[in-house]
């Protein structure tokens, strides 16, 4: 049986199972609300004009993020939640989600095992996916607030995606705004920007270019020597180049003479640091949306990924094109990824430099 035609076999399963166990409707107020920010970071970041709506509108309800740790330093001091639960369910990572034996499902099922002692009166999840509904379901929980898509209708108490054309493909963060105005019934920007950030930090010379290249997958990472050569096409050199290191950063090499500061820190620092950059170039990584929702410029370069999905909204972006695989979800179909083999160095420089002329020197 072909993926395709199992997918729609189990969709229509799930579907029967959830108009036999509906969920009962929506509460009026409810006090202990949980929400699922398993997918990723830039999933979680785009997801910012819903959490902003969502505690402006229950300001004394309890509200929970499900989710890995990450989320306590990505949204450190921004008020949108009062707790954290552990929640890693295996399908939400990129690579091995079909592994059933291995630690990943052993570790979910301790931590729904913990998440299920908790009593909620609300569960709420964004993403068009029938397992977020079906785990909601197990869940001790009064509601669902979710988006149907394709999913089982019956375990969604009210569907946040209602009234949305192509859920799969749009803007997350249009789809998170689209999500708001349904639950509050008012109108919120599809920005994604953290409500709360300190002082900016100060660096000699503007404009202030950080790079950042590091990604969880070798698709979505450029090598070290092609950035170093794009800074090198550069008209005019930046103020001050902020390079932020990851683990599997790619190794740059600067122009000589140029002033560089090499960085390194955790996400809720680089999320304060990049309130003082004035452009950011770098991979689509959730490192793209913290520095989006930060404020600054953003030059994005995609390879794999989805363009309509994960793009920031109103930034600059390259991509190789006509690509009819993208996106691939970082299963390449050639020897080797020709998204990232057929860049053009020099039209990546002079996009670089066009952004940077708008920033302005000090």
């Amino acid at each position: 049986m072909r993926g395709g035609s199992f997918g729609s076999l189990a969709r229509a399963l799930l579907g029967r199972l959830a108009d036999l166990t509906p969920r009962r409707a929506m509460p009026a107020v409810p006090s202990q609300i949980g929400i699922f920010l398993y997918w990723g970071i830039g999933d979680a970041v785009q997801m910012l004009p819903f959490l902003r709506a969502l505690r402006d509108f229950y300001p004394k309800a309890r509200i929970t993020a499900l989710g890995p740790a990450w989320i306590d330093d990505v949204f450190a001091g921004q008020g949108l939640f009062d707790a954290r639960a552990d929640l890693n369910p295996p399908w939400a990572r990129h690579h091995g989600a079909d592994r059933v034996r291995d630690s990943a499902w052993r570790r979910f099922a301790g931590q729904f095992a913990r998440l299920r002692r908790t009593e909620f009166d609300l569960v709420i999840g964004l993403r068009p996916d029938p397992r977020d509904a079906a785990l909601a379901r197990l869940l001790r929980t009064k509601a669902f607030a979710g988006i149907a898509g394709r999913g089982p209708k019956g375990w969604i108490s009210l569907d946040l995606g209602e009234g949305f054309d192509d859920l799969y493909n749009a803007s997350g963060a249009k789809v998170a705004a689209h999500a708001a105005k349904r639950l509050t019934g008012s109108d919120v920007s599809p920005l994604p920007r953290f409500p709360v950030l300190p002082p900016a930090p100060q660096f000699p010379g503007r404009p202030l270019l950080a790079i950042s290249f590091g990604a969880s997958h070798p698709i979505r990472r450029w090598n070290g020597a092609a950035i170093s050569r794009v800074l090198t096409g550069l008209r005019s050199p930046p103020g001050t180049l902020l390079l932020v290191s990851h683990p599997d950063s790619p190794e740059i090499v600067a122009p000589p003479g140029w002033n560089v500061i090499r960085w390194a820190g955790s996400l809720s620092e680089l999320r304060d640091t990049l309130t003082s950059v004035d452009v950011l170039f770098c991979t689509d990584s959730g490192v793209m949306h913290i520095g989006d929702a930060a404020g600054c410029r953003v030059v994005a370069l995609f390879t794999a990924g989805n363009i309509s999905r994960f793009a920031p909204l109103g930034q600059p972006l390259y991509a190789v094109e006509p690509m009819p695989c993208r996106p691939c979800y970082d299963r390449c179909i050639y020897d080797s990824p020709r998204c990232v083999d057929q860049i053009d160095e020099a039209a990546v420089s002079a996009l670089l430099d066009r952004t940077l002329s708008r920033a302005g020197p000090d």
